[in-house]
């Protein structure tokens, strides 16, 4: 599908889950301490001070494994905002379907 593209595309991707893999995901709150540590390469500290510190060192923006795939193809990709349908044209396709679907229920 990446090759079939014209050269020097610009993609457009919405929020499905298979389309926001993270390149490095860096640990949440959930995350083990064991994790937490090697994931900073810190010393003996307590779980909140170790969050604390993935905060302050975790990326501002996020990078997705599919922008690293589009770039490395020539391809410059952007993603739709969450909660925004009125961007998304599948989403309006399928309130077509749902009203119809609806009206014969």
């Amino acid at each position: 599908m990446i090759l079939s593209l014209p050269a020097y595309s610009a993609v457009v991707l919405h929020i499905a889950a298979y389309c926001r893999v993270h390149t490095d995901r860096s640990p949440t709150a959930n995350s083990r301490k064991g994790l937490l540590k090697e994931w900073l390469d810190a010393d003996d500290a307590t779980k909140i001070k170790l969050h604390e510190l993935i905060k302050l060192s975790t990326p501002k923006f996020r990078i997705f494994h599919v922008d690293g795939i589009l770039a490395e193809h020539g391809h410059v990709c952007s993603h739709l905002p969450p909660y925004h349908p009125e961007l998304n044209a599948t989403e309006k396709i399928w309130t077509i379907v749902k009203n119809w679907v609806a009206a014969r229920m």
